[in-house]
């Protein structure tokens, strides 16, 4: 924030095709782009007063992209928005510093993009001349920062005194996050269909960030190539600036461009990338994704190699020109850091919902852990490099990834396992089994009580153990999460995964009913679970004859003591291509005019690949009576997780897993019916 004492003066309307700002006017606002220096041969205020009076009273949206400038044209360009007419909404693209930070308070509505900084510090500048003079130079500074520094308070609502010890010593650099905090910023400015405004035109370089300050990594990304430059004329334009220029992704707003002109267009996309990426050898690989994504323009390069600018790889240690670690600047809590990290990564998984106020939201996975790191006073973690920090957070109690990753991965079952329809559970009876030999649990037929005389009627119902037993099976995957999924983001792949072995594990129980069926085993009495002899086993086509003789057998069938049974036939159960036949058959009210028998035989048909290469079928009752026994963990119903502590440092090993058996206890509620084609 220069205060110089020789100023060139800009007058009247801008000469030339200037760089530093694009006004964009319609019906409703006008957008500005604030890019560049303020003062000498950039950002002067009679430019702006000169655009702002011919689109006076609309809307303005101003972008920044400025590392400040002089402070008497940035405190006249701040005087003329606050007597704008319409509304002003500021947004930081990149970089707001200096005075150009001044002139963003002037903004009823601040905005900043969740990759760019803001920077606030005393004024800078020179004096020569007396003594006297140079004391005078000292005061008016003084009056200067004083004057900032209300005008700080006033926006943020915090403490004169606070913001002068801020910076008192050095510059004060915010990231997006603590510009909100801070209470300079209204929000994080998240707009998906235009990213970056900066790719529509040129962008200057910023030339003055290593002199205040500014974080190595932004500095890596703007410093302008020679230290001796001179700055352009206001009619230049040179090779670099074209290079940073990055044309609009092809859209639906532009995809009437012709072929030359989206060959031009990718020209200087690539131009654009190959000067971004000309400083960083080491990313020699991002750089040609970033070149092979058409995609991928100048700015969406740019956030990327910031993010690959951390600590790379095992090659010795990492360096700290490109670490920026969040600290205790925020104010952010240990418990409120572990609460924010829990939630990234369950929001990566898409086993809970994003919390708006994360800080590490817009972070890669690596960065959001050295960034908790920060928070929570691993200073050693914050200096590791990529594969040993993801290591340390499997194993270190602070921030355990292994148990994070444990329960979201609980909380993906809960979700995946209520969205599968589990069309064998109203045809079993669910039983809670320890590890074991375990007996099994029934009563004897529940008929219906004899006519009631003066002296009542009762008729004994017995609950007891059938003498036959079961043992619970572990059926399930370990799935091993390494370290490189991690690092590299690639979170939708081990949901994909795990929702895969979720399904198969749910799925493990009627897995084994069909295969029992497949049997048909002997019961307690010798005698197999099906036969035409108990007269639960049929030879037909599937047709309203034989529908109606298997629904009708079963709604008939009689306790031992020749009571009802009330069975009501619940499932068609058969190959996927032979229910929809089933179906059709069931829904009819009539076939040729007449009564058809078999309308609504059972509730519903059911289709299974299973049955595909099998010519056959199977009728339930509802589970009111107990024809299959479902044996359940005791202390773990359903699909479980867990995580194998061996393999922490490694990344997470992760065991999905359900323990289960299938019995079968009675024939009477359940038949099978041997499909033959119809004669001919």
């Amino acid at each position: 924030m220069a205060k110089k004492t020789n100023k060139l003066n800009a007058h009247g309307k801008p000469k030339g095709d200037q760089s530093w700002y694009k006004l964009k006017a319609s019906a409703d606002g006008v957008k500005l782009f604030l890019y560049g220096y303020i003062g000498e041969w950039d950002i002067s205020a009679s430019t702006m007063l000169y655009e702002l009076n011919k689109h006076d009273g609309k809307d303005l949206t101003i972008h920044f992209h400025t590392d400040g400038g002089e402070v008497d044209e940035g405190m006249a360009i701040y005087a003329a928005l606050k007597d704008y007419p319409g509304k002003v909404t500021g947004i930081v693209d990149s970089v707001c510093a200096s005075i150009s930070s001044v002139v963003l308070m002037a903004c009823q509505e601040r905005y900043i993009r969740p990759t760019a900084r803001l920077m606030i510090h005393q004024c800078h500048g020179m004096a020569y001349g007396t003594a006297a003079e140079m004391r005078s130079r000292a005061d008016e500074a003084e009056t200067i920062n004083n004057q900032m520094i209300e005008l700080f308070a006033s926006v943020s609502g915090k403490a004169e005194d606070d913001i002068r010890a801020d910076i008192a010593d050095s510059d004060c650099w915010l990231s997006a996050n603590e510009s909100v905090e801070y209470g300079l910023c209204t929000g994080i400015y998240e707009q998906s269909d235009n990213p970056l405004e900066a790719s529509n035109f040129n962008v200057p370089k910023l030339k003055h960030l290593k002199a205040m300050n500014a974080p190595d990594s932004l500095v890596a990304m703007w410093q302008d190539s020679g230290e001796d430059e001179q700055p352009a004329t206001p009619n230049s334009t040179t090779a670099d600036d074209e290079s940073q220029s990055s044309s609009n992704k092809l859209t639906a707003e532009n995809n009437d461009m012709t072929k030359e002109e989206f060959q031009e267009q990718e020209k200087q996309r690539k131009a654009g990338i190959t000067q971004l990426f000309a400083k960083h050898s080491k990313a020699k690989k991002l750089k040609a994704q970033c070149l092979d994504d058409m995609d991928c323009d100048v700015e969406t390069a740019r956030v990327k190699l910031l993010a690959f600018l951390e600590p790379q790889g095992d090659e010795g240690n990492p360096t700290n020109s490109s670490t920026i670690v969040l600290g205790a600047q925020s104010g952010l809590t240990a418990s409120a850091a572990q609460a924010n990290l829990n939630n990234y990564f369950g929001a990566k998984l898409k086993a809970c919902k994003w919390d708006e106020n994360n800080p590490y939201r817009h972070m890669s996975a690596t960065e959001a852990l050295r960034a908790h790191a920060g928070y929570v006073g691993d200073t050693d973690a914050t200096q590791m490099n990529k594969k040993k920090l993801v290591a340390h957070a499997f194993t270190n109690n602070t921030h355990s990834l292994g148990d994070i990753i444990e329960t979201h991965v609980g909380a993906l079952i809960i979700n995946e396992v209520a969205n599968l329809e589990m069309w064998h559970e109203p045809l079993v009876t669910r039983q809670p089994m320890k590890f074991g030999t375990n007996d099994i649990l029934v009563m004897n037929d529940l008929g219906k009580p004899g006519v009631k005389t003066e002296g009542g009627k009762f008729t004994q119902v017995k609950l007891k153990a059938t003498g036959e037993t079961a043992v619970l099976s572990t059926l399930g995957y370990e799935i091993q999460v390494s370290r490189e999924l991690i690092m590299d983001d690639k979170f939708d792949f081990i949901t994909s995964q795990v929702q895969k072995a979720v399904r198969n594990c749910a799925q493990a129980p009627a897995d084994s009913l069909i295969a029992l069926l497949k049997k048909n085993p002997p019961l307690k009495d010798g005698k197999k679970l099906f036969s035409k002899a108990s007269g639960n086993e049929f030879d037909g086509a599937i047709d309203p004859d034989t529908l109606a003789k298997m629904s009708g057998k079963m709604a008939d069938a009689l306790t031992s003591e020749g009571n009802p049974l009330y069975l009501k036939p619940e499932v068609y159960l058969t190959s996927n291509q032979r229910a929809k036949k089933a179906g059709a058959l069931m829904k009819a009210e009539t076939i040729k005019d007449e009564p058809n028998e078999a309308h609504e035989a059972f509730a519903r048909v059911q289709g299974l690949a299973d049955l595909a290469n099998d010519n056959v079928a199977f009728g339930f009752a509802h589970n009111d009576h107990v024809s299959f026994v479902e044996g359940y963990h005791e202390d773990a119903d359903g699909v479980q997780v867990e995580t194998k502590e061996d393999w922490k440092s490694d990344g997470a090993t992760i065991r999905i897993y359900l323990d289960s058996v299938i019995q079968p206890v009675s024939r009477q509620g359940v038949m099978k019916q041997n499909i033959t084609t119809p004669a001919a």
